[in-house]
């Protein structure tokens, strides 16, 4: 415990004064944990999106960049603080009305269940542009199974009349909190 503590107090000055970050740069706070805790893979996961881009249907689904999508499987019970980042932009998309997007935590094993999802609505007319960089508000997952699967999934309540909106990049962190 005291071990979290301490990267959480790293993790606050490495960032909270004002260090610079390229803009092309897709990063967490929690960046300085893989550092720290890679050594050991069972108390710290991350996998960033590789591969191309995501399109969002209105299919929900696994975000799929083709080489590596956003998922990690747990090595073991215990409590995980879980954090997930999504880049969204629109191509050329036009939309009838103000469409929603859901991006959420998924456990895709051991009894498949939504963890949590964000709800995002974009603006009912745009063009080529990125959209933004969206979070899942941090969570604290309890688990009891040794080998759960966490993945970002998203989809469309509606289809777009004309282009699309996608995901440029994702990623999902879980650090172990105790056993």
């Amino acid at each position: 415990m005291k071990k979290i503590i301490f990267l959480i107090l790293i993790s606050i000055s490495l960032y909270g004064f004002g260090q610079k970050r390229s803009p092309n740069k897709f990063a967490t706070q929690y960046d300085v944990y893989e550092y720290y805790l890679k050594v050991d893979s069972n108390v710290y996961k991350q996998t960033k999106s590789a591969g191309t881009v995501a399109t969002i249907s209105t299919s929900d689904a696994i975000l799929n960049f083709g080489t590596t999508d956003p998922s990690i499987k747990l090595s073991g019970a215990g409590t995980y603080l879980i954090n997930s980042n999504v880049l969204l932009d629109y191509v050329t998309t036009r939309l009838a009305t103000r469409d929603t997007v859901v991006i959420k935590i998924k456990r895709a094993n051991n009894t498949a269940t939504n963890i949590d999802s964000i709800i995002l609505f974009a603006p009912a007319d745009t063009m080529n542009r990125i959209w933004g960089q969206f979070s899942i508000p941090d969570i604290i997952y309890t688990t009891s199974n040794s080998n759960d699967s966490l993945q970002i999934n998203a989809y469309l309540k509606h289809a777009t009349t004309h282009g699309y909106i996608r995901a440029n990049k994702a990623q999902i962190t879980a650090v172990r909190l105790y056993r």
